[in-house]
């Protein structure tokens, strides 16, 4: 950073950058784990793809549609009916604007959560995977 720009350097403390690293990488760990989850569930590719893959892709797309109703965008193409669509995904909990804000509280207990989800599905995949009975 320091060798591309001053102003990035001063602009974009390490710290902030580790947060944001560490909340992108407990959102990846939590739908990893729903998507192990579901593999080991299955016995069909179609089937674990279709959950896995399916509740990903609804997550993705339910955060892009959300974006169009938040504050973020400008009045004259806000659609208000569309924040809705913010609280249907588990990617809202990754809070960047709490690192801005310097609001760690709020930042931490909505990281807790992506890490108990991801934990808890990959938990609970590796229990179903060793119970099962694969039909080989």
């Amino acid at each position: 950073m320091a060798a591309g720009s001053a102003d990035l350097a001063e602009s974009l403390p390490i710290s902030q950058i580790a947060l944001d690293s560490l909340g992108a990488f407990a959102v990846m760990f939590c739908i990893a784990g729903i998507c192990f989850m579901s593999s080991c569930i299955f016995n069909k590719t179609k089937e674990s793809l279709g959950l896995g893959g399916g509740i990903t892709i609804f997550f993705l797309v339910t955060s892009i549609l959300g974006i169009f109703g938040s504050s973020a965008m400008p009045a004259t193409i806000r659609i208000d009916a569309m924040n809705s669509f913010n609280y249907m995904t588990v990617i809202r909990l990754f809070d960047i604007q709490a690192v801005i804000d310097n609001n760690l509280s709020q930042y931490w207990w909505k990281l807790s959560i992506l890490f108990i989800v991801g934990a808890i599905t990959s938990i609970s995949g590796a229990l179903v995977f060793d119970k099962k009975d694969l039909p080989l």
